[in-house]
């Protein structure tokens, strides 16, 4: 059995493009390039890890929309670092284990020390609240 590097290397020789490739193996044209490169896949981020997470990335850990990541995000509420020319916010894990160390979130939560409250619908309120 020819390994898929193997595969994108001969197709590669034959003169077609990444893009071609891509199509023919039913990957993307970057992925044809960094099999072909030799590069491995992406690794998945280690708990603690230096890397920086997206606000999607950082709404799929805490179990919300990425609208309401940036709304902490421009409020102050979760700290947050503006990167690239189109300024994508970008997030540390150790900030978010601190977002979640310092307030709790709660669905439907009677009277706390609330500081910041979102309403969805008339029935489901996510409210962060000091502990």
């Amino acid at each position: 059995m020819i390994s898929r590097r193997d595969e994108v290397v001969e197709l590669r020789k034959a003169g077609l493009t990444y893009d071609e490739i891509g199509r023919r193996l039913s990957i993307s044209r970057e992925r044809a390039r960094q099999i072909a490169k030799g590069k491995s896949t992406p690794q998945k981020l280690a708990p603690h890890s230096k890397l920086m997470l997206t606000t999607t990335g950082v709404a799929q850990f805490l179990g919300v929309h990425p609208n309401t990541v940036s709304h902490w995000s421009e409020t102050g509420i979760l700290k947050s670092y503006r990167i690239g020319p189109r300024g994508d916010r970008r997030f540390r894990r150790e900030d978010v284990d601190d977002f979640l160390n310092e307030g709790e979130i709660v669905i439907n939560a009677q009277k706390f020390n609330v500081m910041s409250k979102h309403c969805y619908k008339k029935s489901v309120c996510v409210i962060i609240m000091c502990i």
